[in-house]
């Protein structure tokens, strides 16, 4: 629902540094453009002409979304951070529906602490409960954004870009959106998150461990073509999060049958049924295409993948699936 809408404003930010065009822009006073009481013109007159404009659909309503991008204004919250801002505005027949904004700015960074989300449970936390907790949100929805059974929602997101054009672009990312009821009580919770893993877990992904009771399937990439984009990838329609040039997921999987997904320049799937107590390798290979690339699932002998991986690869982590962990 809302995280899904979400990652277009993440997919900005992790892009902007290399592929788009930004332009300044001081995020103005919620309160000032709120959600559901101003207009399209309303906006542009405030922020001026957007860095990008696309059409979505949101509950079966389309959403037209306008993005403003910005590379300027300071230092990083966190060092080695290539620091974007981005504030996305979304429209349903005119009204303003939804707006987020995230930035990895020091000045005005969006990073929250999402371990304090394990506290919040659906049908007892309050809307009080989860402002005191988290503070402001940057974001906020109301319908069609959100669905007939809820009033509004907020979200808290945050986003970070490391590395070059040259060596390949790491990108980690957390979503939190929460929906409530009439009596502001969290109707829906809704968080994920994927980023490079740490140093230990890396390494021990690296050993290849297998377990008797699910199976393990890598899935990396690792050629030029396309690199310094990020893909969406999805294990059974459920979004992994996106992958740069040499990163690579390391998934535990109960036995059974699974689609994998992603796009690109072109869209690529593949079925791979697993079993339980052994390893699979997903290789997802990029040629070159008119931007992007065109993407491909293959099979790779374990071998090579684990040579590849080894040598070549930066594990992310995901929080769709279990990650191989020591």
């Amino acid at each position: 629902m809302i995280i899904r809408l979400a990652r277009i404003c993440v997919t900005l930010s992790a892009i902007a540094p290399v592929a788009c065009g930004a332009t300044d822009f001081v995020r103005p006073d919620p309160a000032e453009l709120r959600v559901g009481q101003v207009t399209y013109s309303q906006v542009v007159a405030k922020m001026g002409a957007p860095s990008s404009t696309r059409e979505v659909l949101s509950n079966g309503e389309k959403i037209k979304t306008i993005t403003y991008v910005s590379n300027t204004g300071g230092e990083p919250l966190e060092a080695g951070v290539i620091p974007t801002r981005v504030i996305a505005f979304y429209f349903h027949q005119d009204h303003l529906v939804g707006q987020e904004f995230v930035s990895s700015f020091k000045a005005d960074h969006t990073n929250f602490d999402d371990a304090k989300i394990a506290g919040f449970e659906k049908g007892k936390t309050t809307r009080s409960e989860i402002l005191q907790a988290l503070g402001k949100p940057t974001a906020n929805y109301v319908k069609p954004m959100v669905k007939e059974t809820s009033t509004d929602a907020i979200g808290y997101g945050y986003t970070t870009t490391s590395g070059s054009a040259l060596t390949g672009l790491r990108v980690s990312t957390k979503l939190l959106s929460v929906a409530f009821d009439r009596n502001d009580k969290a109707l829906e919770i809704s968080y994920s998150a994927y980023g490079k893993a740490p140093p230990a877990q890396e390494s021990y992904a690296k050993t290849f461990p297998t377990r008797a009771d699910k199976a393990t399937v890598y899935v990396y990439r690792a050629d030029f073509p396309g690199k310094i984009f990020s893909i969406p990838v999805s294990v059974n329609n459920t979004p992994l999060g996106r992958m740069f040039g040499y990163g690579f997921y390391a998934l535990e999987l109960p036995a059974g049958t699974y689609t994998f997904k992603t796009r690109a320049d072109k869209d690529a799937e593949m079925t791979l049924e697993v079993q339980a107590g052994k390893n699979y390798y997903v290789w997802l290979s990029m040629s070159f295409g008119m931007r992007m690339g065109n993407p491909q699932f293959k099979i790779v002998d374990e071998k090579d993948a684990k040579s590849t991986i080894f040598n070549e690869c930066s594990m992310v982590t995901t929080s769709a699936f279990p990650n191989v962990a020591p």
